[in-house]
């Protein structure tokens, strides 16, 4: 949006502060993915389990995207000395942005225990084998 109204200097102050936060996320998304086998163990016993599970975790991640928030909001005044002056305004709209890992990591944490922690309750399979069951019908005989 920032380039259809010619704000092309705002686009690119704009995409260095929010990659720098994407760069901070990383880890968060690393630890969820590295999670995942044990949410889908733990989607066995059922949702309080996921959920306990997701507790733990969510506090490594809230202090980790914590750190990686403050670090963002410190090291924001050096933007320039690496990118160039020309991206001297892209400071501010890091500080600014610098929440967001803490919000991802919420977000993460929170969505893959709702997902992945009920994915092996027992209606999961046979509701899928239904929904594909008449489309594969369909692929084999085109003519009914």
């Amino acid at each position: 949006m920032l380039s259809h109204y010619d704000m092309n200097a705002g686009n690119g102050v704009y995409t260095l502060a929010h990659r720098a936060v994407d760069i901070a996320t990383m880890p968060i998304y690393s630890l969820v993915a590295a999670a995942m086998p044990r949410f889908f163990r733990k989607g066995v016993d059922g949702l309080p389990e996921a959920a306990a599970f997701a507790r733990r975790l969510w506090k490594r991640s809230f202090v980790f995207s914590l750190v990686a928030a403050l670090g963002l909001f410190g090291l924001a005044p050096l933007v320039p000395r690496f990118v160039g002056h020309s991206f001297a305004e892209a400071a501010p709209a890091l500080q600014w942005l610098c929440l967001i890992p803490v919000f991802r990591g919420v977000h993460e944490i929170q969505g893959i225990a709702l997902t992945r922690g009920t994915t092996a309750l027992p209606h999961g399979d046979s509701d899928r084998g239904s929904c594909t069951e008449p489309s594969v019908e369909f692929v084999a005989d085109p003519d009914p």
